[in-house]
């Protein structure tokens, strides 16, 4: 009866603290909005910050909380029921795997950042040299965000194995904290070294992305999951969250572009 009443106690404590992580992100999600519309206004260049921002966030929903994370974390809790090591070997394994996919795709994003911008530019922006140079500046800053939040969303789901919620939780807040503060600082910063402040929202990005990464990562070591070169990228573990990844990748594609 005791071990009943404490698990009902550790159940009623982790959905508060998750419901605290909640109101928190949605809060300062609020305040950023609210940032973004009275330091830059509802103009050209904050269209070219959405432009931009939206391209490495596709990519994201994509993969890093799409498809990926679906096909990863069964495979994970299963690998941790077999041995601590199994599990170990399968998160580096997918880590580097992450890495490479995503680091390319970021150095694409770069390569061909102006033909993104202009593939997915509204026409009346079409003739304005400024308004693309500004949104593939920005595009070209956010690239990497899409690795560094990939491998963030990757630690989510070994931390939620792991039964682990509210940490991975406040990478949202820290989001939101980090891109407030950079709103704040760095608009001054930028015009007094020549470029547009909208520019400090496309480096928050970027610091907010690398945030949640490092905020994650420390605990999932801490929790057994230390660096190792003991792996396998092609281990039967790994061809199963490809295959699934790459049925699920289809379906969620074809809803994230309709979106877009």
């Amino acid at each position: 009866m005791e071990k009943t009443n404490n698990s009902k106690k550790s159940l009623y404590l982790s959905s508060l603290r998750m419901a605290i992580a909640t109101m928190m992100s949605r809060v300062l999600g609020l305040v950023r909005e609210q940032i973004i519309a009275a330091y830059f206004g509802a103009n050209q260049w904050t269209d070219a910050y959405l432009l931009a921002y939206r391209i490495p966030n596709l990519f994201r929903d994509l993969l890093a909380e799409g498809s990926f994370s679906v096909a990863f974390v069964p495979e994970f809790i299963e690998s941790i029921k077999k041995s601590q090591e199994s599990a170990r070997k399968l998160f580096w394994s997918n880590f580097l795997f992450l890495f490479i996919v995503t680091s390319v795709l970021s150095l694409l994003m770069i390569i061909f950042s102006k033909e993104l911008i202009t593939l997915f530019i509204s026409k009346k922006y079409l003739v304005s040299t400024e308004f693309v140079d500004a949104a593939q500046i920005m595009l070209i800053t956010m690239a990497f965000y899409l690795v560094f939040v990939s491998l963030a969303a990757l630690c989510m789901g070994a931390l939620n194995a792991k039964r682990v919620f509210f940490l991975p939780a406040m990478g949202a807040v820290l989001f939101n904290l980090i891109l407030i503060v950079t709103m704040l600082l760095f608009p001054k910063i930028l015009v007094s070294w020549g470029y547009r402040s909208i520019y400090a929202l496309s480096i928050g990005v970027l610091l907010a992305g690398i945030g949640q990464f490092l905020l994650q990562i420390p605990k999932v070591i801490q929790l057994g999951f230390k660096p190792t070169l003991k792996f396998n990228i092609f281990h039967s573990s790994n061809i199963k969250i490809l295959k699934a990844l790459g049925a699920g990748f289809v379906g969620f594609a074809s809803v994230q572009i309709n979106i877009l």
